[in-house]
């Protein structure tokens, strides 16, 4: 049995790898920004034994609410679930609306993350899930710019986490989902208060936005067949538990996100073979460096 905590969970991936860890029989901590809610909107959550959570990630003691929590009920499994996106031109969005971007979808993940390092790292156990975005590792959609920027951000930070941690028996798995049928085109998206601007209508950003909410309710992917999934490749269980699927960092989930990874690699290959010579040439002539050895010696 693991003991989960799961920020967001009061709607779509998160409420489902809630829901999933519930029906396991593993002890979970959800939280919301408003509980009541939240309770009030899934009693489903309540009933199966979960637990509720009132947190906002902007707040500043937030590092210090979840160490004690994650101390006291000795928890191993953090998902870092919450987050919203706002999709626009930037010229359009506000130095406020950007920051609150980041303070929700990076800087509260930082303050969630450190408040359970600590107990992780003593015990030498634990698993840190940071649910990130296909569009955090290729920006595929023009008005998306600043939600993709969030999380970039968070990739980078995963990767060297899983550095920084490996050594303490810490388990770090970036997952990036596609397109999934919840209600983040209901309650997770939003728009500059400025609206668009006039050179920005009939562009592609116009048609990012007009075209974007209307697949809500259409999305391949099923959240409770993600959720199965992360829970299993985070524990290393089930479709998880094979030894070389414990060594990914990173977690694509939907052939949308599939395919989009596979195309950015290849673009991404097929750049690095192009410039090749040209970043190359820049060494100095006699091809010393890394402190006056010779490279490769």
């Amino acid at each position: 049995m693991h003991k989960f905590l799961v920020t967001g969970a009061s709607s779509g991936l998160g409420l489902a790898i809630a829901l999933d860890a519930l029906q396991r029989g593993h002890v979970v901590f959800g939280t919301g920004r408003n509980i009541k809610k939240a309770a009030d909107q899934h009693p489903e959550f309540a009933q199966a034994g979960g637990k509720w959570l009132q947190l906002d990630l902007t707040a500043a003691n937030i590092q210090e609410v979840v160490c004690e929590l994650v101390e006291r009920e000795d928890l191993d499994v953090l998902v870092n679930a919450a987050g919203y996106g706002i999709y626009g031109a930037l010229e359009d969005m506000s130095e406020e609306e950007i920051r609150a971007q980041f303070e929700t979808n990076f800087f509260g993940t930082i303050k969630v993350t450190k408040g359970v390092i600590p107990h992780f790292r003593q015990k030498r156990r634990g698993a840190i899930v940071m649910m990130s975005s296909i569009s955090g590792l290729t920006l595929s959609m023009a008005s998306g710019i600043m939600y993709s920027a969030s999380k970039f951000a968070l990739e980078a930070l995963g990767e060297g986490l899983a550095l920084q941690l490996k050594p303490f028996g810490i388990r770090l798995l970036i997952v990036e989902p596609g397109l999934f049928r919840t209600n983040w085109l209901v309650s997770s998206y939003a728009t500059p208060a400025k609206g668009l601007g006039d050179d920005y209508v009939g562009g592609p950003v116009d048609s990012a936005l007009s075209h974007y909410p209307t697949i809500h309710g259409t999305q391949e992917g099923d959240p409770a067949k993600a959720a199965k999934v992360i829970i299993d490749v985070a524990t290393g269980t089930g479709s998880g538990a094979a030894e070389d699927i414990k060594g990914c960092l990173r977690l694509p989930l939907g052939g949308d996100a599939m395919d989009k990874a596979r195309e950015y690699v290849d673009k991404f290959t097929k750049d690095l073979d192009i410039i090749d010579k040209v970043a190359r040439s820049t060494a100095f002539d006699n091809g010393v460096g890394l402190g006056g050895r010779r490279i490769g010696e």
